[in-house]
């Protein structure tokens, strides 16, 4: 999993984004939306702990 940023109308947001095949190509889906403050290592750890193995 990795963080994507993104800027919409000026504004950054963030978000946990996964990456999977589907029909033997690789796609990337969002898993969590994080909000417009960046997170740091400790919140993101913790994010993927309490989402568990998805």
């Amino acid at each position: 999993m990795f963080v994507r940023k993104k800027t919409v109308s000026g504004g950054t947001y963030y978000y946990l984004v996964k990456s999977e095949r589907v029909g033997g190509r690789p796609r990337q889906k969002v898993v969590k939306y994080l909000g417009a403050i960046r997170p740091t290592k400790q919140d993101l750890e913790e994010i993927v702990k309490r989402l568990g193995d998805i």
